[in-house]
């Protein structure tokens, strides 16, 4: 996948991780209980765990949400990257 796809993943995902419960109904999503599941930073950071290290800039772009909602969580997400392929 590329960068930039990436990068539109992981807004997307702060947008709707970031959404209080009123806010998300206002998102076109099917069901309820898909929003409501989205809430929080927990799904950025296993989708920031699954990057590799050729990777690392769009890690410490969004790194950045996830680590104020959660700082144990999100600190998982440091040894989780690799410099090699």
């Amino acid at each position: 996948m590329g960068k930039g796809l990436h990068r539109q993943a992981l807004r997307l995902l702060q947008t709707l991780g970031q959404k209080e419960e009123t806010e998300a109904d206002t998102i076109s999503v099917t069901s309820t209980s898909i929003s409501d599941s989205l809430q929080g930073p927990e799904h950025t950071i296993l989708y920031l765990q699954k990057l590799k290290g050729e990777d690392i800039d769009i890690i410490f772009e969004f790194v950045k949400w996830p680590l104020q909602e959660n700082e144990q969580l999100a600190m998982e997400v440091i040894p989780s990257f690799r410099l090699e392929n």
